[in-house]
């Protein structure tokens, strides 16, 4: 799977995800994120992301809730998951990580109350 983060004029983030799934299709969705202030927390890193197209923007289970919860300095590597321990997503710049970032990366999650054993990887 991939995931492109654009910056949009507007302050936006347009987010464009890729599947292959495992007969060869591919799947593809584009969305829209918006930086969530937090008082108190400057440059908290939250987000919340709509993949459903504007005019449903009302809906309450429109926007999803994604927050980041660790990143490296370089912003190589990014754990990101949802508030409710739901969903998780190890994001790296790279195709590939070495088995020790993942270990250290899920242990982490794992901390934070995320059943990392769910997670199903990609292959590049």
């Amino acid at each position: 799977m991939t995931a492109l983060y654009t910056l949009l004029p507007t302050g936006e983030l347009q987010v464009r995800n890729r599947c292959v799934r495992d007969d060869g299709r591919i799947e593809q969705g584009t969305g829209i994120a918006q930086a969530v202030r937090v008082a108190g927390l400057p440059g908290a890193g939250r987000l919340r992301v709509r993949f459903l197209p504007a005019w449903l923007s009302w809906l309450p289970n429109a926007w999803g809730d994604y927050w980041i919860l660790k990143l490296d300095r370089d912003y190589r590597v990014a754990l990101v998951g949802t508030p409710n321990r739901q969903y998780l997503w190890l994001l790296s710049r790279a195709p590939q990580l070495d088995e020790a970032t993942i270990s250290t990366e899920l242990e982490y999650a794992r901390t934070l109350g995320f059943d990392v054993d769910r997670m199903v990887r990609s292959e590049h």
